[in-house]
């Protein structure tokens, strides 16, 4: 946050300082051009001049700190030269110029040699952590550098010759610097690693093409045993947690167990945490597992509602969120506990980016397909976790890209995209791929197979 002395200065540590000043100009078809004049400070553009009157709270302006808007980004030059790297020093030597943002990228090549790195310019901060706006006029909160190339996170071939990500954690607890405050739920890595224990270095590309559909819900095992230790409150109930206790952890679109224990989780968060929050519970919703498994691990005061004198316990929550869960299923599904299927709310919806606008044929031009999976299984495909009753529990993101890379023979490699190759409606590979990318089928592009490709020539118009 920037302190403005007048409107056209603010406070710094060397004093006040007159903003800087551009203009952007929007030009719209049909309409006149909108002109925005852009005030900048010594950390940023303020973005307070956009955003919603009073959202900031205070009279201070907020200005964005981001090492993408430093004029020496070089992240388009990096992305050149992995592209044209030979082995794995001069792929490394680009990404000395990735700066922004930071990714995880995984490296393996003909010789054998796997790596991990994530390149970027990672503030070091005098104080603080990046998750909330802090006080700028006094310097106090500012960067005082980045985090040296060589100590960014890296693990080339590994003891275990097996290297995992799939959004984790990436840096162990003793890491010196502060890459991020919160990270995504582990179970998906770790489940990644069981099967590849399993597999014991035995590993196809048919193998991964497995592994990639896996809907197991591993993580499920750290807070089942929690939910279910709890006494039913009715038949209702009990038999909901008869059906839970005999289920596989697989998220299949056509059992009824996901449904349950998805609308379970979703109705414990909110059953915990609005009382204390309002609205704002709907932050933590998405997430979801990891939310709850720390909540109710131990018997967390956040179980006590505190719009009421009664003392809730967590067993009080879980019980009352099961009957909020089964309320809303029978609403949508009806009664019978049994003939209820995940994928029947667990839609993913493929509209048109510019047709799906028109009314009547936007609709008509929607893929909808039934899903397997969830938010922590490796195939994922996380669930709405707000908006009207309806929608919620859609199918909103998942892996629309799939390809299995064979190092030893790429023509063996293996590729799937949702929904098809045409963009076009009229076209019959518009969706023609639908049911495909979600069954986990994949195709070949290897020379064999180009003799029965369709090949579209576009040519460009005389000028």
């Amino acid at each position: 946050m920037a302190q403005a002395v007048p409107l056209s200065r603010y406070e710094s540590p060397e004093g006040d300082l007159p903003f800087g000043t551009r203009d952007e100009v929007i030009r719209v078809r049909g309409g006149d051009a909108q002109r925005l004049v852009v005030r900048e400070t010594r950390h940023g553009p303020v973005m307070s001049d956009v955003i919603p009157s009073g959202s900031a709270g205070t009279d201070a302006v907020l200005a964005l700190s981001w090492p993408a808007l430093r004029k020496d980004d070089r992240t388009a030059d990096a992305l050149y030269g992995i592209n044209h790297a030979r082995d794995w020093a001069t792929f490394r030597s680009a990404l000395r110029q990735f700066h922004s943002p930071q990714q995880n990228f995984l490296y393996a090549d003909v010789d054998g040699n796997i790596a991990f790195i994530a390149p970027a310019r990672v503030p070091i901060r005098r104080a603080g952590d990046g998750q909330h706006p802090v006080p700028g006029w006094d310097g106090a909160f500012d960067w005082i550098g980045f985090v040296p190339f060589e100590e960014l996170p890296v693990s080339v071939n590994p003891r275990s010759s097996v290297l995992i990500n799939a959004n984790n954690k990436i840096v162990p607890d003793s890491y010196p610097h502060l890459i991020a405050v919160d990270w995504p739920a582990p179970y998906r890595a770790e489940r990644i690693e069981a099967a590849l224990n399993v597999a014991g270095g035995s590993h196809s590309v048919g193998d991964s093409v497995i592994l990639q559909q896996d809907i197991v819900a591993s993580g499920m095992k750290r807070v089942l045993p929690r939910l279910l230790a709890i006494e039913p409150e009715n038949q209702r109930a009990r038999e909901a947690i008869t059906m839970i206790r005999s289920w596989d952890l697989r998220m299949h679109r056509n059992a009824p167990e996901p449904l349950i224990v998805q609308a379970w989780i979703w109705a414990l968060t909110r059953e915990i945490l609005a009382d204390e929050l309002g609205s704002d519970y709907r932050d933590f919703v998405e997430g979801g597992l990891y939310t709850i498994e720390r909540l109710v691990s131990d018997d967390s005061p956040w179980c006590d509602d505190a719009t009421t004198e009664a003392i809730e316990s967590c067993d009080d929550q879980i019980a009352a969120a099961l009957d909020r869960a089964l309320d809303l299923l029978s609403d949508r599904f009806g009664d019978d506990m049994t003939s209820w299927r995940w994928g029947e709310a667990h839609v993913a919806r493929f509209r048109h980016p510019v047709l799906s606008r028109i009314p009547v044929i936007g609709d008509f031009l929607t893929k909808r397909l039934e899903t397997d999976g969830g938010s922590d299984t490796i195939n994922r495909a996380s669930p709405r976790l707000g908006g009207a009753p309806e929608t919620l529990f859609e199918n909103v993101h998942g892996a629309g890209f799939r390809a299995v890379y064979d190092l030893g023979d790429l023509d063996r490699s293996r590729f799937m995209i949702a929904t098809g190759q045409s963009g076009s409606p009229l076209s019959r590979l518009y969706g023609s791929l639908s049911e495909r990318w979600r069954d986990g089928l994949t195709v070949s592009l290897a020379p064999e197979t180009w003799a029965v490709a369709e090949q579209l020539l576009l040519r460009p118009a005389p000028q």
